[in-house]
C-alpha cells in the first residue's frame, strides 16, 4: 500500500510496503531481471571427512545469539547431531553443490530492515540454517587459501 504525494515519490503506507520498495531499489542493483544460468559441476569439491570439520567449525562460529531464518534452527544446533546425520546433510549439500542450484524448499529468505546511522535502510537476509553453515564453510575455505 503506497500514497503518491503528488511527484514521482511513493509514501509506504505499512511494513511490506517499505519492504517491497526496498526490494525494488536492491533489483535492480543485483540486475533481477537477468537470466541465470546455474554451473555444473562433476565431482565434489571436497571429501565428507573434511566437510564434516569444516561444517562442526562453522556451526561454532556463529555467536549464540544469532538470528535465525525461516526454519527456526540456530546454526549451532548442528552441534547436536550425530556426525552420520551431518554426514547426510553433506551428502546433500554435495548434490546440491554438483547441480548449482538449491532446492525450491530452501527458497525462503526472511529479509529484515535495520536503519542505517546515515539513514536509509540495509537489508539482511535470514537464509535457512542449511545454506547459512554452506556458505561459512565456503567462506572458511576461502580465508585459508587466501592465507596461503
Amino acid at each position: 500500500l503506497m500514497l503518491y504525494d503528488g511527484s514521482a515519490t511513493q509514501i509506504p503506507l505499512c511494513d511490506q510496503a517499505t519492504v517491497e520498495q526496498e526490494g525494488e531499489k536492491w533489483a535492480k542493483l543485483w540486475e533481477e531481471g537477468l537470466p541465470y544460468h546455474a554451473p555444473s559441476f562433476n565431482e565434489p569439491r571436497i571429501d565428507d571427512e573434511l566437510m564434516l570439520h569444516a561444517i562442526k567449525t562453522a556451526a561454532k562460529s556463529f555467536p549464540m545469539q544469532t538470528g535465525v531464518g525461516a526454519d527456526n534452527i540456530a546454526p549451532r544446533a548442528l552441534l547436536r547431531l550425530s556426525d552420520q546425520a551431518l554426514l547426510a546433510l553433506i551428502a546433500l549439500l554435495s548434490i546440491l553443490e554438483q547441480t548449482g542450484s538449491w532446492s525450491s524448499e530452501l527458497d525462503l529468505v526472511l529479509i529484515f530492515l535495520l536503519n542505517k546511522p546515515d539513514g536509509g535502510l540495509r537489508p539482511i537476509a535470514m537464509f535457512r540454517i542449511a545454506y547459512r553453515v554452506y556458505a561459512k564453510c565456503e567462506c572458511i575455505e576461502v580465508r585459508t587459501w587466501a592465507s596461503c
